[in-house]
């Protein structure tokens, strides 16, 4: 009894449903459909919703987005990890001397350390911080004191790990300066994380992504504070 009683009262639904749509279509018929009618203006979805005015200055940010926070504001930040990586390859055929590739590394300001790994680091109250390493791409990733005129390699990687006591963004064009430097005087391709071509569109991506970073870590400092 209960199944046909649910059958009935579906029925009975579709039946209401049809004579609603069949009443409402020949209303249309005569009278045409609602946004065609005089007096009615067709418009667009939302149309009553107020745009923000994208000149209000950010309520998350009180200096504008191009300048770098200080250090101290910056080592606090954020306890959120990140990491973004910049490869540079050799063409098809032609490996980097790995000779070659440590004198541009140098002349980049970038210092090897005891690990056998090039490094960007800013000097803090705390040491010496990395803002952003350069490693082999073939394992271990080193980079040997004195290589032989023979050794090669296919590419280098560029990492920058957050947080730190810097501002990502600025650190980040420093990388890309010196991905772009490698390519220009040694020959080769800039690539993303995913090992695809560095276009202009992915470097403002990596931008944005840093820039909303830094929104939500201030947004962190500032709710704890």
């Amino acid at each position: 009894m209960d199944e046909l009683r649910w059958i009935l009262l579906a029925l009975g639904a579709v039946i209401i449903v049809g004579v609603y749509g069949y009443s409402r279509w020949q209303e249309w018929r005569r009278e045409g459909m609602p946004w065609a009618r005089p007096g009615s203006e067709k418009r667009e979805p939302f149309a009553d919703q107020i745009e923000p005015d994208l000149s209000d200055p950010d309520p998350l940010v009180d200096e504008p987005m191009d300048s770098a926070p200080s250090i101290t504001e910056t080592a606090s930040e954020s306890d959120e990890n990140k990491v973004v990586v910049l490869t540079v390859m050799a063409k098809d055929r032609a490996p980097y001397r790995v000779a070659d590739l440590m004198g541009v590394l140098e002349e980049a300001d970038l210092k090897r350390t005891d690990q056998q790994i090039y490094r960007r680091g800013m000097e803090t109250d705390g040491g010496t911080v990395a803002l952003y390493t350069v490693a082999n791409i073939l394992e271990p990733g080193t980079f040997e004191s004195d290589p032989t005129d023979t050794a090669s390699t296919p590419g280098v990687a560029l990492i920058m790990q957050l947080p730190g006591p810097f501002d990502g963004l600025v650190t980040f064009e420093q990388m890309l300066a010196t991905a772009q430097r490698i390519a220009d005087q040694l020959g080769g391709h800039v690539l993303d994380s995913r090992r695809c071509d560095l276009t202009a569109q992915s470097i403002e991506h990596i931008r944005e992504d840093l820039l909303e970073y830094r929104r939500r870590a201030r947004l962190t400092s500032r709710q704890g504070a």
